[in-house]
């Protein structure tokens, strides 16, 4: 049985949170393929070259810390915004947070996000997504 996942990209400003977060998605087994990224010019790059394998079976997922230094985690969902829906198709986006994120970037919420989840990743908020994503491909292919 294949992964549920194709690839997928965790973006984060904190070598040891996305060190935490490729072991327990390794360890479910979600994807194919885990990268972590702390530079968000490596991980759009990543991402471009991971969406034409993504399918409806097996999505992209992309877990994104906005609040990276250099060039922020904005800058990255601009990019990923500006790509056309049909790129997109296959892939859902997470915000990582710490905190009421949605409170202090309000236009966020307006915005084809998969969610926004707690940082750091656990089994229980990864098992979340899956969940999360069932639902979206369901509602999205009916």
């Amino acid at each position: 049985m294949s992964a549920p996942f194709s690839s997928v990209l965790v973006v984060d400003k904190d070598e040891a949170t996305n060190f935490l977060s490729n072991r327990i998605l390794q360890r479910l087994r979600v994807a194919d393929i885990v990268f972590t990224y702390t530079n968000i010019q490596e991980a759009y790059q990543c991402l471009l070259a991971c969406l034409p394998q993504a399918s409806y079976e097996q999505p992209l997922v992309t877990f994104l810390d906005l609040k990276i230094p250099v060039a922020e985690g904005h800058d990255f969902l601009g990019s990923y915004l500006r790509l056309a829906a049909e790129e997109r198709q296959h892939s859902y986006l997470f915000v990582l947070t710490l905190d009421a994120l949605a409170e202090y970037f309000p236009y966020l919420n307006n915005l084809p996000l998969a969610g926004f989840l707690d940082k750091p990743l656990s089994e229980a908020v990864v098992q979340s997504v899956l969940q999360q994503v069932a639902e979206a491909k369901a509602a999205r292919y009916r």
